[in-house]
């Protein structure tokens, strides 16, 4: 009886970890993924480890000839543009989502030496809505430092961005960092995978 619950135990932490690298967080409409594909994603540096949570939200319907209808489900089909040190993995054992709720993806890996350079990975998420299958692509731009460039930081961004937080997931402490354009008042929530508020600030 004690292997049966060993094993079980073992079996259930091994999917805990293979679907756990990322919690989805909400975010409000109408941009379907967080950051922005005008963002794009932080820069890696050659030799280091990279780990980037890509967050997407699933609407409840879709609009499709003037008629508005309800979304079954959508995930990812596919991503590419990666170098081949690179992959990703969701918090889905199969990549898809059902409408209205939220989801995540880990973009993560090492880079190679070598793989310096610009890059544009393409996310194509698919739609499963009333019998119909539909395509929507996002695409990153995504840049690999030199190992030269380990002690350079990023200009910050002309626009409002919020990095991701370290570490993810968290229980009592975690950092956040953001950039802003102008020096002001900000107001910082946070929620829970329920949605729920459990912390707010002035900032």
């Amino acid at each position: 009886m004690k292997s049966i619950v060993l094993t079980l135990f073992l079996l259930l932490s091994a999917y805990f970890v293979s679907y756990s690298q990322c919690i989805p967080y909400p975010f409000p409409g109408p941009a379907l993924i967080n950051p922005d594909t005008s963002v794009g994603l932080p820069p890696a540096v050659e030799t280091e480890p990279y780990s980037q949570v890509v967050h997407i939200r699933i609407p409840e319907d879709t609009l499709f000839n003037g008629l508005i209808i309800p979304i079954d489900s959508a995930g990812i089909k596919n991503v590419t543009g990666m170098p081949t040190s690179m992959s990703y993995v969701s918090n889905s054992p199969n990549d898809f989502w059902p409408g209205n709720s939220f989801g995540c993806v880990v973009i993560q890996g090492t880079p190679l030496v070598g793989e310096a350079g610009f890059y544009a990975v393409e996310i194509e998420v698919e739609t499963h809505a009333f019998g119909m299958t539909m395509s929507f692509f996002f695409e990153y731009d995504f840049e690999i430092l030199d190992s030269t460039h380990l002690s350079i930081v990023p200009k910050p961004r002309s626009d409002f961005y919020v990095f991701q937080n370290q570490p993810n997931p968290f229980v009592l402490q975690t950092t956040i960092e953001f950039s802003a354009p102008t020096r002001k008042m900000y107001q910082m929530q946070i929620f829970n995978v329920m949605g729920q508020k459990v912390y707010h600030q002035n900032i």
